[in-house]
């Protein structure tokens, strides 16, 4: 009896390390040293860039990234899973590595953790979730209604994060190089592409692939920025906040551009399974029109049949027998 209770018991538990959750964990880590080693290629003399890139590493998964993966047709639910394990882990995580990395990067810093930060990201999640939840419980008449408004609510916000935080970091603009150029975009494709091979090793679906590649390249930058300004002085933080702003920035490219090849993809794909259905009738009185119509251009008279009463061609003898009775 004890054996058997030991073993129902130990069923759900090992079930959940072949979940999608458990299997999407891995992904969360991989931007930490490509964001180390990519600021050593970029920035070998600049330890306040290089400050900037590791810090964008080590930040949580963003809420954009929800969004994101609800228009490229990811699952949504394991997004949104990622994205609270992520920000949940950022309480223990984001202090451990920017007080272990951060002084060898820069020696003389003394850095601070937004706590409360994290925590009102944390709390962004829970609310709109719970809320969500208790919809679908008790109204759930409504939930069709809303799932309409999420792809148009899903473009605006992306449309609204990009150009403000294109109005709010201008100065960037004046200070860009091509090396802050180049680690605003290869940040996030690297984690573009690390996440989706993390989610090929583990044979997931399409729609989890989707998830965790986005979730993996898009982090809430907010975090970064706001240690540097608090940690650094002026002009020190802004110059050092250039990266995780152009970052920011530079984030959407390769989503945009994925999300329109898709958007071609599908479409093409609806136009070129449409059944078309050719009625045998027509067919054949399109043939006779045809036929008759060639023959008036040659010069010749003429030929044409007249249609029946029951949609068929008048056969001649049947005519010659009708009038004879």
């Amino acid at each position: 009896m004890k054996v058997q209770v030991f073993f129902v018991l130990q069923i759900p538990f090992f079930s959940y390390f072949n979940s999608p959750l458990f299997h999407s964990l891995p992904s969360l880590l991989p931007l930490l040293p490509i964001s180390f080693l990519l600021g050593l290629a970029l920035f070998p003399d600049d330890p306040l860039l290089r400050l900037g890139l590791f810090l964008n590493g080590s930040c949580p998964g963003g809420g954009a990234s929800n969004m994101w993966t609800h228009l490229l047709g990811g699952s949504l639910d394991l997004s949104i899973m990622m994205t609270f394990i992520s920000t949940i882990t950022a309480f223990a995580a984001v202090p451990f590595w920017v007080l272990v990395i951060g002084p060898v990067i820069l020696a003389d810093g003394q850095f601070t953790i937004p706590f409360f930060d994290i925590f009102i990201t944390v709390i962004s999640l829970i609310i709109p979730c719970g809320i969500g939840i208790l919809i679908q419980i008790y109204f759930p008449k409504t939930v069709k209604y809303f799932e309409k408004l999420l792809t148009p609510m899903s473009v605006f916000n992306l449309l609204f994060i990009f150009t403000f935080g294109i109005y709010a970091y201008l100065y960037v603009f004046e200070i860009f190089t091509w090396r802050m150029l180049v680690s605003g975009i290869a940040l996030p494709s690297l984690g573009y592409l690390s996440g989706m091979a993390i989610a090929f090793l583990f044979r997931m679906s399409t729609r989890e692939i989707i998830a965790i590649s986005v979730e993996t390249g898009v982090q809430n930058y907010t975090i970064a920025l706001i240690i540097l300004q608090v940690t650094l002085e002026s002009p020190a933080g802004e110059i050092s906040a250039a990266v995780p702003a152009a970052a920011t920035l530079f984030t959407p490219v390769p989503l945009l551009t994925m999300l329109v090849i898709k958007k071609v993809y599908d479409r093409y794909k609806r136009g070129s399974s449409v059944d078309i259905t050719v009625d045998p009738k027509d067919s054949k009185l399109r043939e006779v029109t045809s036929a008759a119509r060639g023959q008036e251009e040659n010069g010749l008279p003429a030929k044409t049949d007249k249609l029946s009463s029951n949609g068929g061609l008048d056969n001649p003898a049947m005519d010659l027998q009708d009038e004879a009775a």
